[in-house]
């Protein structure tokens, strides 16, 4: 039949399948589609895997201190909470991800300043200008201790430190486990401190890794089980 049509129209085979096609609304052949533009697929963002975990502990330590991200932020940007130096009011201190540009390819995690409706400053000296003031910062202001919620997938927040009989050959060392004996682990390491050579020192989870490991405290959990220390370089000892 197809031959028949062909036959009487005068067309080639060819010509006859593409009368056909358009008669049934088919689509064009694919030979005729080629300079048809390619539907756009949207290109996944570049992070670096340390911004991929930075971004997961800003998450998490913004929970731990109960700070929320304001809805007008801009994305991918978050409170950074262990920032530390003031700001005016309405001003917040930040990290937000980076755009590939003529200086990188982006992907990092960049502090910065976050202000009304989400307007962006990269640097202290930008916000100045837009402010037409210069920030000052007390010399008294000291950094608050937060101790990284990662640490507590070593040791459980909620665990208790308990004293043991063994003593260390330093007299320092056997006083600040006497000390903390009873305190939980966020207790010791967010508010616990000590003294060594007339200086005032935060107990760290070095400090905590090296009590642990000298085997004059235990890290007891609630359920009454004991964590097991974990081996500490050399030169982290004391």
């Amino acid at each position: 039949r197809t031959w028949l049509k062909t036959s009487l129209l005068g067309d080639s085979p060819a010509m006859a399948v593409k009368r056909q096609r358009a008669k049934r609304g088919a689509a064009a052949p694919a030979r005729a589609r080629k300079g048809a533009a390619a539907p756009a697929v949207a290109k996944k963002r570049y992070v670096t895997k340390k911004a991929e975990q930075d971004m997961e502990v800003m998450k998490v330590m913004a929970e731990v201190v109960d700070v929320k991200t304001p809805k007008d932020w801009p994305a991918d940007t978050f409170p950074n909470v262990r920032a530390f130096a003031p700001l005016p009011e309405g001003w917040h201190h930040a990290k937000r991800l980076t755009n590939k540009s003529g200086r990188g390819s982006g992907g990092i995690m960049r502090h910065c300043y976050v202000g009304p409706e989400g307007k962006t400053f990269w640097h202290k000296k930008d916000l100045e200008k837009h402010l037409g003031f210069k920030i000052e910062s007390p010399d008294d202001v000291q950094r608050p201790r937060m101790a990284c919620p990662l640490i507590f997938t070593e040791y459980p927040k909620d665990a208790v430190l308990t004293r043991t009989e063994k003593q260390a050959k330093t007299e320092y060392i056997n006083k600040r486990c006497n000390l903390v004996n009873g305190l939980t682990v966020h207790k010791a390491l967010q508010e616990f401190e000590y003294d060594y050579e007339g200086q005032t020192f935060p107990y760290n989870l070095s400090d905590l890794r090296y009590d642990v490991q000298g085997g004059r405290l235990t890290v007891d959990t609630p359920g009454g089980g004991t964590v097991k220390p974990k081996k500490v370089p050399a030169a982290s000892r004391k």
